[in-house]
């Protein structure tokens, strides 16, 4: 008896060992990218409270480039929440519009329709973005069991239902934010943030006549399951086209979904008809499929009124159960001044805005040039954090914390090496080697160089834990 007890007992550990070493493996190989750069709209969803997600997105890149929670919050305190995923397919959206309304009951949802473009996934990393971000349950498993009874090879369902054959491919693309919190992960509400610019040449369908095309059953059957959706869950449900270089064929599918709407009593909202809105073609898009921050903008400044007329919508400004909404406007606000500050030609403007920045930490190295001193262009701007003129003459190294100027080195090589804990997860090491273009800073294991300019700056970032620009003049 004693025997058989120690065996279940062992049975029973080894069970928890195996199940403890699999759920960290797990978390360092699971999907973390629903957009790109391991922005993850469903790890922000689960971190989300429950119950404090007024108005949802739904859609793919086209939704999460053109709704910005944000701004939303901006102009009137509105909790908002993009639950948009890179290609998001039609059973994907199904799906992932149930998985949050496990947790939230918002009064409307705003349904973007490229969907209808186009059927299967084209690219498989797309196709792991929809289904394995979310977390196991019986909703993933129906979204396996959906989209590869209709497009795929129903043999595909275990593995993603099952996840590790998949997973255990990653070993060779494992990144650092594979095993910590990307930090945006836990204030973001879904957008894409960006400030990036591209000029495009047109957007919309102005000139397109108005000829909806013959939707499929399979393209009816998802409007008619959101329609069904909304009753349910007791939400509006309101269909939209975000603005873009659209084509005919697109737009033919858009103007078939203004139809529907009609017939249905619902709302369709196509930005690409819309004459309402002006967007500027040199500084409202991304590229010729996306709008950027800006573009994001005049779309919240356009629905936000007609969001208050038509809802009642509680000002959740203050309240600090919604501080993540307020940290996510922080942050949309600070990828601006960090575009600046990475674009930005003028030494005397760069230093101006970056003075004004905080949170961050600022590496300053003076140096000579093949025995050339230029340091009197930055008096003025090494005056902003406290650095005397006849300091900065004799060169040297500075860090800045708080917006003060503490030196480390005076490009001296016999100087020891300066060290600072940066955060949890990285060291900066500040020296000096004279040769030509050294990497006499050090954060984590990059190495940083001034090659042959006078002056590098870095900016290291307390919130996302990162360096955020690398400048020199």
């Amino acid at each position: 008896m004693k025997k058989i007890i120690a065996r279940i007992i062992s049975i029973v550990l080894f069970c928890a060992i195996l199940c403890g070493l699999l759920s960290y493996a797990y978390s360092a190989l699971r999907w973390k990218d629903t957009t790109e750069e391991y922005f993850s709209s469903f790890d922000q969803l689960y971190g989300t409270d429950k119950g404090l997600i007024d108005v949802v997105f739904v859609g793919s890149s086209h939704c999460y480039d053109s709704a910005y929670p944000a701004f939303f919050w901006e102009n009137a305190g509105i909790s908002a929440f993009d639950m948009a995923v890179s290609a998001q397919d039609r059973d994907s959206s199904y799906h992932h519009l149930k998985e949050l309304l496990k947790d939230h009951d918002p009064k409307v949802v705003f349904l973007e329709v490229y969907g209808l473009t186009y059927d299967e996934q084209l690219l498989e990393g797309n196709t792991y973005r929809n289904i394995l971000s979310m977390k196991s349950s019986l909703n993933s498993f129906e979204l396996a069991k959906d989209y590869f009874g209709r497009y795929g090879d129903k043999k595909d369902i275990p593995d993603y239902v099952f996840r590790f054959p998949i997973l255990h491919t990653r070993y060779r693309e494992l990144q650092r934010k594979d095993y910590v919190t990307y930090a945006p992960n836990e204030y973001v509400r879904g957008e894409h943030v960006t400030w990036d610019t591209e000029k495009i040449e047109y957007y919309g369908s102005f000139s397109y006549e108005y000829s909806p095309a013959q939707l499929e059953d399979s393209q009816v059957e998802w409007l008619d399951k959101m329609c069904a959706l909304s009753r349910e869950e007791g939400f509006d449900l309101i269909l939209y086209a975000a603005p873009y270089q659209t084509t005919i064929p697109d737009q033919a599918f858009y103007d078939a979904a203004s139809d529907y709407a009609a017939e249905h009593g619902i709302r369709m909202i196509d930005f690409n008809r819309n004459t309402d809105i002006s967007f500027d073609l040199s500084t409202d898009f991304l590229d010729v499929f996306h709008t950027n921050a800006s573009g994001a903008k005049k779309i919240a400044d356009y629905l936000t009124p007609f969001l208050k007329e038509n809802y009642d919508l509680t000002d959740h400004r203050g309240d600090a159960r919604y501080h993540q909404w307020d940290e996510d406007l922080a942050y949309v606000n600070r990828i601006k001044d960090i575009k600046y500050l990475n674009t930005e030609e003028d030494p005397s403007a760069f230093f101006e805005r970056l003075a004004q920045m905080d949170d961050v930490t600022v590496v300053l190295s003076l140096e000579e040039v093949f025995g050339w001193r230029y340091f009197e262009n930055f008096y003025d701007s090494f005056a902003l954090f406290g650095i005397s003129n006849e300091d900065c003459e004799k060169g040297g190294k500075w860090v800045v914390c708080n917006g003060e100027g503490i030196k480390v080195n005076d490009n001296d090589p016999s100087q020891a090496p300066y060290f600072l804990e940066l955060g949890k997860h990285d060291t900066l090491r500040v020296q000096y080697v004279d040769t030509v273009a050294p990497e006499n800073i050090m954060i984590g294991t990059e190495g940083y160089s001034a090659k042959n300019r006078c002056l590098l700056v870095l900016i290291y970032d307390h919130t996302t834990d990162e360096v955020v620009a690398e400048r020199r003049f």
